[in-house]
């Protein structure tokens, strides 16, 4: 018997060596690195729940900073348009993609945090796009979207935009919200009749007479489903648009809408 104890002693050392050895590459490979906050990239273990990294962009803009202007800088004296409805096109920054849908599919977002986090950063979109009349939308604007959200603010721009701003939830104190806006109608493009009608359902949605001014709120918040093309306004920086103290943190933005249903109504 004891002249196999050595072996069985060398047999056992191997084998706990050989543990802690996968047990550590285990955790290098699924845990944390040391000293490191990382998280995996959302979608990477399919099937797994996988926490999201905190993203500024999921919380309210709530900076005491002023609301922006729809102005068109190149021109003297500020262009005005001739009525109500149009929106001349070569006139504002980047007219030609605020009037035309993606040439995209429709991805599907059960709430506006979902949608928020495909986003590329508001800081990367800032270098690749330019404010020129006719600058088209670059790949990370080729995306038509629908996402159930609230509506609960709304506003006319000089440039007849509609401003929607909505919040992920409801509840408006907290929480994600972003721009979406009802364009004006195009003076050319091969959208025009299109967002033509999606202006005049949402118009008949307040009897003809939608709010001009952000406040007062709709009371209560409406739930709505909003289907249209992703679009970054580097003219918008984040915490300028919409009512002050319920701003969205990023300059994204569904831009034209296409469609907007009323839930319940």
């Amino acid at each position: 018997m004891r002249r196999y104890l050595p072996t069985a002693l060398i047999a056992v050392s191997a084998m706990l060596v050989l543990s802690l050895d996968g047990d550590a590459c285990w955790r290098r490979r699924c845990g944390p690195p040391c000293g490191g906050d990382y998280r995996p990239p959302f979608g990477q273990y399919p099937g797994r729940t996988v926490v999201r990294r905190y993203d500024k962009r999921l919380e309210t803009d709530k900076r005491n900073i002023p609301e922006f202007k729809e102005i068109a800088p190149f021109a003297t004296p500020a262009f005005i348009e001739p009525d109500a409805d149009t929106f001349t096109v070569r006139k504002h920054d980047r007219g030609r993609a605020k009037t035309t849908y993606a040439n995209a599919g429709v991805e599907v977002f059960a709430d506006l945090p979902s949608l928020i986090l495909t986003l590329p950063p508001d800081e990367e979109m800032t270098a690749l796009t330019q404010k020129a009349w006719d600058f088209d939308r670059i790949d990370s604007e080729q995306r038509n979207v629908r996402v159930t959200a609230f509506l609960f603010a709304i506003a006319k721009e000089s440039d007849n935009d509609f401003h929607l701003i909505i919040d992920d939830d409801g509840f408006l104190e907290e929480g994600a919200k972003m721009n979406v806006e009802i364009a004006g109608v195009p003076t050319e493009g091969p959208d025009i009749d299109a967002v033509q009608q999606v202006r005049d359902f949402f118009k008949a949605q307040f009897g003809g007479n939608p709010p001009t001014k952000y406040k007062p709120f709709l009371d209560p918040p409406r739930q709505v489903i909003i289907e249209g093309s992703l679009f970054f306004d580097r003219d918008h920086p984040s915490g300028e648009v919409g009512p002050q103290g319920f701003r969205p943190a990023s300059a994204w933005e569904i831009h034209p809408v296409r469609s907007i249903q009323f839930v319940g109504s």
